[in-house]
């Protein structure tokens, strides 16, 4: 789909240098996989044949997990990086949904758009997985009210 992606346009590597418009990058990325892969679903054996084209679902997983990081990098190499571009373009993003972000959702926490989304994995992967309540500050602030409550 990459490959498909270049061979559709050449716009694609101009985006970094534009401001983020997020419809135009969807109609960009909307890309069919080669004939081949539309009776594969692996290198070694056939299946039956279906066109394969990208899901909304796995759209916004190329821009959370691919896109923004690799504009990231290329701006931050010529000296043109911007947080608030992230905060843009992730939050006109659904949020992820995984069983890491349904729990943290089960806790209270707020997850309404990838930006969203992206921190708290983050927390979950640098404080809750590893037991580090006491060095998060939301760790500290949920020990201490169940303290205060009691």
């Amino acid at each position: 789909q990459l490959a498909a992606l270049f061979a559709k346009s050449s716009e694609f590597l101009r985006l970094p240098t534009q401001s983020p418009d997020f419809e135009q990058l969807k109609r960009l990325l909307k890309v069919k996989a080669s004939p081949y892969w539309d009776n594969h679903y692996n290198f070694s054996k056939e299946s039956e044949t279906k066109e394969k084209w990208i899901s909304d679902s796995f759209f916004n997983h190329l821009i959370i997990n691919v896109f923004v990081p690799f504009v990231f990098f290329y701006k931050r190499r010529t000296g043109r990086a911007s947080i608030e571009w992230v905060e843009e373009i992730l939050s006109n993003i659904p949020p992820e949904e995984n069983s890491i972000l349904r729990k943290m959702t089960a806790a209270g926490f707020e997850n309404s758009s990838a930006d969203k989304s992206q921190s708290l994995y983050h927390l979950h992967q640098q404080y809750c997985s590893q037991s580090k309540c006491l060095s998060c500050a939301l760790g500290n602030s949920v020990l201490n009210l169940a303290v205060h409550d009691k």
